[in-house]
């Protein structure tokens, strides 16, 4: 079994590089920006020759009331959790 993982923060990536040893490797992307999914992509092929299963957990959660919450915050949370799940599953699956 080979599992490759794709966070968008490289020292939380490195982290878990260093906490799972059997990974095959990490990829530092942002599931937002869809050319960086193209390039993490392009970096799974040739790390794992492809995708036999995806397991796409990418997600925000904003801690304010609703009412606090901003214009600016909610799309962010959007982008992330719809965009980048979008983004994430369109480059799998090519």
């Amino acid at each position: 079994c080979r599992v490759l993982v794709i966070d968008r923060d490289a020292r939380g990536a490195k982290q878990i590089k260093n906490k799972f040893a059997a990974l095959t490797d990490v990829v530092v992307a942002d599931v937002v920006d869809e050319r960086a999914m193209a390039s993490a992509f392009n970096q799974v092929d040739a790390a794992l020759g492809g995708v036999d299963v995806l397991i796409n957990n990418a997600g925000i959660s904003i801690r304010h009331r609703f009412l606090d919450l901003s214009p600016a915050e909610w799309s962010q949370v959007l982008a992330v959790n719809l965009t980048g799940v979008f983004n994430v599953a369109q480059q799998a699956a090519k």
